[in-house]
């Protein structure tokens, strides 16, 4: 509350300096999220692949993975 209150005594310089780095830990943030996601998917598509091999079924497969029917597709073909 003290940093919201203090802003408005700030310069415009020191304001669009703390907007700044407001956007890139933002960015940042929003970066390790899509990684973090992109390795969940890695994850669920290599066990989604073992269980293709073993046979199991489309079905049992994409309720353990929640992956899409279109994923599941798509490690058949």
């Amino acid at each position: 509350a003290f940093e919201e209150a203090d802003r408005h005594n700030w310069s415009k310089l020191e304001l669009e300096e703390y907007n700044k780095i407001f956007i890139r830990e933002g960015d940042e943030q929003g970066r390790l999220r899509l990684a973090e996601n992109r390795g969940k998917l890695e994850g669920k598509l290599e066990v989604a692949k073992k269980l293709v091999s073993k046979g199991l079924d489309t079905e049992l497969i994409k309720e353990a993975t929640g992956l899409s029917q279109e994923e599941n597709n798509k490690l058949r073909n």
